[in-house]
């Protein structure tokens, strides 16, 4: 990287090649990665968005592991694909009672761990979803 740098720049004009070949290689700015970093980590909670049309006024900005009403009327969501567990924080910060399924059971180890805080309303399966035609191929000696 320092050969790249002319002899004339600045410790600015150096700090710019670098975000430049950060984002060629991440195809995001520092910033952007800090940004997706952080909340992709799931360990912080942030306030509920919208009340999605229920007769009540928003649902308050900690919503954590449990809510006020009970946990057995409240909609349940059901996050197929979890991944890393985004969207089932969205729904629980909400106030939703979710079922996330995911087949990489690495993922949802991390995300169970992560989401612990919310283990009344969350139920991670590692499952993964296969057509008896796929299965039976799978099985199959090559």
């Amino acid at each position: 990287l320092e050969a790249e740098l002319l002899p004339s720049q600045t410790a600015s004009g150096a700090a710019s090649n670098i975000e430049e070949l950060f984002f060629d290689v991440f195809g995001l700015t520092p910033t952007q990665m800090r940004y997706l970093l952080y909340h992709t980590s799931l360990r912080d909670d942030y306030m509920p968005l919208f009340a999605y049309g229920r007769d009540q006024a928003p649902l308050s900005p900690r919503v954590s592991g449990h809510v006020s009403r009970e946990d057995a009327t409240q909609p349940l969501v059901f996050d197929i694909g979890m991944s890393g567990g985004m969207d089932s924080l969205f729904y629980l910060m909400h106030g939703f009672r979710v079922v996330a399924v995911e087949a990489n059971p690495l993922l949802a180890l991390d995300v169970r761990s992560a989401l612990r805080r919310f283990e009344k309303r969350l139920r991670i399966l590692t499952a993964a979803i296969v057509s008896d035609e796929e299965l039976e191929a799978m099985n199959e000696p090559a």
